[in-house]
């Protein structure tokens, strides 16, 4: 899930493989999205891990975008992608 700005919230349900998809769009959309609009939130794609949310996303300081799988988001995606 992402919250890029005050006007706009964006999340996905896993069931598939097709979240490694939906997680390069959604971190490439939240990004535009908080630079773009206005009252930005966070640039970040988070995942919730059923206790709290993991963010799956990180901007350096010279703008670089990349993403950071922790360890129960790898857990999760071996298993969506094994049923694939």
């Amino acid at each position: 899930m992402s919250v890029p700005n005050r006007h706009q919230l964006a999340w996905h349900h896993i069931e598939d493989g097709s979240v490694i998809h939906v997680l390069d769009a959604m971190a490439r959309f939240t990004l535009s999205a908080y630079s773009e609009a206005p009252g930005p939130v966070s640039p970040h794609v988070y995942w919730w891990n059923g206790g709290g949310y993991d963010q799956l996303t990180n901007l350096a300081d010279d703008g670089a975008f990349s993403v950071r799988v922790s360890p129960g988001f790898q857990s999760v995606l071996m298993e969506v992608l094994s049923r694939d």
